[in-house]
């Protein structure tokens, strides 16, 4: 579909942000997805095709200028600044980094990314790349916030969206799908890391982006929460020799750190989702 025509369908000009593209897109999703539309399914199928034909073509339109921006590694950061500091508050800052930060968890999120096989398609390998520019953006646009004047509130702010940046990027970047070797106890202990894993993907969609599920899997937050933690510690406590424990840390780490980024977004400190 032509990008134009996209906008129009979509109610969207060539001005508008990727932000205005992800919240008309779930909004769309929520009026006309099959599952929530039982007696009408063949016509219901058509509209989401036709949504997400439109919804691609003003992504690929909207988001091109940023797609193009090579986006630079922290190291190279502190040598090549996308502003000085003194020039930006830290709630500036923060804001330009919550954005890309936002960005990113979509993309991954919406293309289904957590899936590991599906990373290597066509389309999907595109997001998978863009996600991870997004996220590394954001990280390195905190990192000038660090050498301002800050109060101990702020210092801890910082330290908690940086602690997930980091977690979300290594979780992005993990590539066992499947226990590597056989024996008895790699087994037990992958089942139960993959069942941590997802339940912590499922966590993060339930907050930010509920349309991304299935509607079944909603509203059991607290008890994934639980369950997750569970499963993990039972891989860090119970198989600490096992393959995945690095994948179990991880995974942990994002869940906890998240938790704490919710309780910013809520005391409005951060806009961490709609």
């Amino acid at each position: 579909m032509e990008h134009k025509k996209s906008l129009r369908v979509l109610g969207l000009t060539e001005e508008s942000s990727l932000k205005d593209l992800t919240s008309i897109f779930r909004k769309l999703v929520k009026k006309y997805h099959p599952d929530l539309n039982q007696d009408k399914q063949e016509w219901s199928n058509r509209q989401m095709l036709y949504i997400n034909d439109a919804y691609n073509s003003a992504y690929e339109f909207l988001s091109q200028p940023q797609i193009e921006i090579d986006v630079p590694t922290i190291e190279e950061e502190k040598k090549q600044r996308d502003y000085s500091v003194g020039n930006i508050s830290f709630e500036e800052g923060t804001a330009q980094a919550m954005k890309y930060l936002h960005e990113g968890i979509c993309l991954y999120y919406q293309y289904g990314l957590e899936n590991i096989a599906l990373r290597q398609e066509g389309t999907r390998r595109t997001r998978y790349r863009s996600s991870i520019r997004r996220i590394k953006k954001s990280f390195a646009l905190l990192q000038p916030i660090a050498e301002l004047h800050l109060s101990k509130q702020e210092l801890d702010q910082l330290e908690i969206i940086v602690n997930f940046i980091r977690y979300f990027y290594k979780s992005i970047h993990i590539k066992s799908i499947r226990a590597e070797e056989n024996s008895s106890y790699e087994m037990k202990a992958f089942r139960h890391y993959v069942c941590g894993s997802k339940l912590v993907d499922s966590v993060l969609k339930e907050v930010m982006f509920k349309e991304f599920m299935e509607p079944y899997k909603r509203g059991r937050l607290t008890e994934n929460i639980k369950l997750a933690e569970a499963e993990l510690n039972t891989v860090l406590i119970d198989y600490p020799q096992a393959l995945c424990v690095r994948e179990s840390e991880i995974k942990k780490g994002l869940l906890l750190s998240f938790l704490e980024m919710t309780d910013l977004n809520d005391m409005g400190l951060i806009e961490l989702y709609d």
